[in-house]
């Protein structure tokens, strides 16, 4: 969830946002955010509670006792004025919305209008959010707005929410690039960022552990970043040899206050990396491969309009992942066959 009164400057007022987790049996915010990391948005506290998914984007009309597990009356809220549905025509035009914080037209647009925020937010997704932390005189928690946000502009990986739960075996996919960049410091920005590493993310260097450079540094570091140069060029050899990168290794988990993610511990990865292969893509049809863009599979998802590419990407992921993956997780569960509640990708 987008803090949309962050940002500012970098240094005094970063970039920054929420977790929210959105699922069939709850939704809400799991981390606690107390005044001091919620005040741009004018919270007391934020976050620390799930709800049943019906109850998601809601009202609450009484104090919530005391407990762990607990009942309480609401009212379904619904957004003043919500347009976050035209991300879903995935076109050029309409797609940049949900990552309205990062994008540099909007960042202008925003920092030179002061109601600028307020009237962006209103094409966007919007959750209506309390908290029992955050309460009134009469101790019934407040109910605020704030927009929903593509999660892909903090954690592309999807690592967060699994390294919050503890689980000690996953499989990371992750695009070395997008499209045709040559700048090596412009790849996999969100794997860098997780190992406290920089990144060249739109025309700027960021600071470490982050992969836009409005937000504060360490701010998605979840890795020991000196674990980073033997997975970096082992990722290298691979790629430069024009082979399926996959990597499997133990790293160290470090605390991320922020994102909720308690460290001290090793996760084992699978690190599996998206890249043109000369052997998948000889091995297709003359017809096919010559309409296929030379840079795939690292297509934009505004590309991603028609069934070829879309079966196109659907092939070269099951071709690496019987090729080169499936073994390498066989290993990761000491030889057994992987089954879906064992493993998360």
């Amino acid at each position: 969830m987008y803090a949309l009164g962050s940002g500012t400057d970098p240094d005094s007022n970063p970039l920054t946002a929420y977790a929210h987790e959105n699922s069939l049996l709850y939704a809400g915010v799991p981390v606690l955010y107390n005044y001091s990391e919620a005040k741009t948005e004018r919270f007391y506290a934020l976050g620390g509670i799930f709800v049943e998914a019906i109850a998601a984007s809601s009202e609450v009309l009484e104090p919530v006792p005391e407990g762990s597990h607990v009942y309480v009356n609401v009212r379904h809220q619904k957004s003043r004025a919500n347009y976050g549905a035209l991300n879903e025509w995935s076109s050029s035009a309409t797609s940049p919305l949900s990552t309205m914080q990062i994008q540099p037209f909007f960042e202008t647009i925003a920092n030179k209008t002061e109601c600028a925020g307020g009237v962006l937010s209103r094409i966007m997704n919007e959750e209506w959010l309390w908290s029992p932390h955050d309460v009134n005189s009469h101790n019934v928690p407040i109910t605020r707005a704030l927009p929903v946000g593509d999660a892909g502009v903090y954690d592309d990986n999807g690592h967060l929410p699994l390294l919050r739960r503890g689980i000690s075996k996953m499989v990371i996919f992750d695009n070395w690039a997008h499209q045709a960049e040559d700048n090596i410091d412009s790849q996999m920005w969100y794997t860098k960022a997780a190992f406290g590493q920089r990144v060249f993310a739109q025309n700027r260097t960021t600071k470490p552990g982050a992969p836009n450079a409005w937000m504060p540094e360490h701010f998605l570091t979840v890795f020991e970043p000196s674990e980073f140069e033997g997975l970096w060029k082992r990722i290298k050899t691979l790629k430069d040899a024009n082979k399926p990168v996959v990597v499997r290794d133990n790293f160290t988990v470090v605390d991320n206050r922020h994102f909720g993610v308690k460290g001290g511990w090793q996760v084992e990865i699978v690190f599996v990396i998206a890249h043109q292969i000369d052997e998948w893509r000889n091995a297709l049809p003359e017809q096919t491969r010559l309409n296929l863009p030379t840079y795939f599979p690292q297509m934009n998802s505004n590309e991603l309009l028609d069934q070829f590419h879309l079966s196109a990407l659907s092939q070269y992921a099951s071709w690496l992942t019987r090729h080169a993956v499936v073994n390498e997780i066989r290993g990761m569960l000491g030889g057994r066959a992987p089954t879906q509640s064992s493993i998360f990708v």
